[in-house]
């Protein structure tokens, strides 16, 4: 026995809505059985070959009013083979735009995409029927309704981008895939130097990925804090300081500062936009002159005064404090110079060490170079700070020699030329007097001639006395005995 066909799911909607509304219209018992049976068979034949029903068929009413317009027999009974032969008209006039369409819209007539790279974008031909596509870069998909798209590099090496057309007609739903290109990405260089100066401007510009790196080994040490001089969007951007024995890494307004280490050296790995100029220094926080600062037991500290230094001029503390060191912030490339941990000659960016169990509160100041005439006796001021005077030779020979005559119970004495070198000298005592000879082959030839005066750490007040004698002995010939 022959299998009865059945209509199912929205096909079997269409048909019931549909017949309904013509038996209501047709009169004629034979008429309306040719329609209806046309009506399914063609539902029958869409639900077979999986083709959509069209929304003009959902129009259930309108629809069978379309059909059974000329099988209205209500008015014109005689019309019947009229009739027929409409309903046939529309019908096959359906199934011809079914057919058409359905060959539009299968997958062999679908194009895939062809694509190719210009200036860093991946482009391509718009193609018929396709709803949209999909960018798949390295297993990264990207969807757009554009015939262009930037490539984002996720790798470094080769990276693999090809284009889906994708396609959902009323009768096939699907992709076209393109053609596979690959394009390489460099490894971020790395910009290296020997030594960072604080406030150094390091310029750096990101790879295509987004990153860059430095390195260097860092002079001094306690914290420093990051100027980013062009960072935009502060969002964005993440630095990872990478050190002999640490790895940190600051986002955003996290960027702040970082405690560094003496002659260590450190990897920066900035990650920001791709391809951007990143300029930003590394130095010491900004202070002021006569305020006072909390410094915690045996830690550094880095400061910046942004105050112009004459070349006479030097920082030091408002009450000194033979256990809080104070130095130019360069000095760890030259530890040896005279009046290390004492004051910063001629830079107004310090290095302060608080060398005690307890915290401290100091206060730093900057003090000009006092000048003193030689052959003199000059009264000294006697106050708890460091004090720096200046002797000038004029006509300065290896004839030249000096010496001080010295009797303060309240500073220590030591020497130095302009940069700083130390002078070795000879000393003697009598009675109250301290009387200090300098060679001449200490002073390099250099006119001026620099007097450190540091005070003790009980020291006795009683007015301080200091002449600086120069003066060149008589020429001829000295016969010994």
């Amino acid at each position: 026995m022959k299998e009865k066909l059945k209509l199912k799911d929205v096909y079997l909607y269409t048909y019931k809505a549909i017949n309904s509304q013509l038996k209501s219209l047709v009169i004629k018992d034979d008429a309306y059985k040719q329609a209806s049976d046309d009506l399914f068979n063609m539902l029958y034949s869409m639900q077979e070959n999986e083709l959509e029903i069209p929304a003009s068929m959902l129009q259930t009413n309108d629809y069978a009013y379309e059909i059974a317009g000329a099988l209205t027999l209500k008015k014109y009974p005689n019309l019947k083979r009229y009739i027929l032969i409409s309903a046939f008209t529309l019908l096959g006039a359906l199934i011809l735009f079914i057919s058409v369409s359905y060959t539009m819209g299968h997958p062999s007539n679908l194009d895939a995409p062809k694509i190719e790279i210009k200036e860093n974008v991946v482009v391509w031909e718009p193609l018929q029927y396709a709803k949209y596509y999909e960018v798949i870069i390295d297993d990264h998909i990207y969807p757009t309704t554009h015939t262009t798209y930037p490539l984002t590099p996720y790798t470094y090496g080769d990276n693999q981008v090809y284009v889906n057309a994708v396609y959902d007609t009323m009768f096939h739903r699907g992709y076209k895939t393109s053609n596979i290109l690959t394009y390489s990405v460099p490894t971020t260089p790395l910009v290296a130097d020997t030594y960072y100066y604080p406030n150094q401007t390091i310029s750096l510009r990101t790879d295509a990925l987004g990153y860059a790196k430095y390195q260097a080994t860092f002079i001094n040490q306690g914290p420093l804090y990051f100027n980013l001089d062009n960072i935009a969007a502060i969002d964005d951007f993440m630095i990872v300081v990478e050190g002999s024995n640490e790895i940190k890494t600051y986002k955003g307004m996290e960027v702040q500062s970082h405690v560094f280490y003496t002659n260590h050296r450190y990897t920066f790995v900035i990650k920001y936009r791709p391809n951007e100029n990143v300029e930003f220094s590394i130095g010491p926080k900004s202070n002021e002159f006569n305020s006072p600062v909390t410094l915690k037991a045996h830690t550094y500290y880095n400061f910046n005064f942004n105050s112009f230094m004459k070349s006479d001029s030097y920082v030091t503390l408002k009450d000194y404090n033979p256990n809080i060191f104070i130095n130019d912030i360069m000095h760890s490339i030259t530890p040896h110079k005279a009046g290390f941990g004492m004051f910063s000659w001629m830079n107004a960016a310090v290095e302060i060490y608080n060398n005690q169990s307890h915290q401290e509160e100091v206060t730093l100041i900057k003090k000009n170079v006092v000048r003193l005439e030689p052959n003199t006796t000059h009264n000294l001021v006697e106050e708890n700070q460091i004090q720096i005077y200046k002797v000038h030779i004029k006509n300065l020979t290896h004839q030249n020699i000096f010496y001080v005559e010295f009797d303060s119970e309240y500073y220590d004495i030591s020497f130095m030329d302009f940069n700083q070198n130390r002078l070795e000298t000879h000393m003697f005592v009598s009675g109250h007097k301290t009387y200090i000879s300098i060679p001449m082959l200490s002073l390099f030839l250099r006119d001026d001639i620099y007097i450190i005066l540091e005070p003790k750490t009980v020291g006795e007040t009683n007015g301080s006395h200091l002449t600086f004698y120069n003066f060149k002995p008589n020429t001829g010939t000295y016969w010994p005995n």
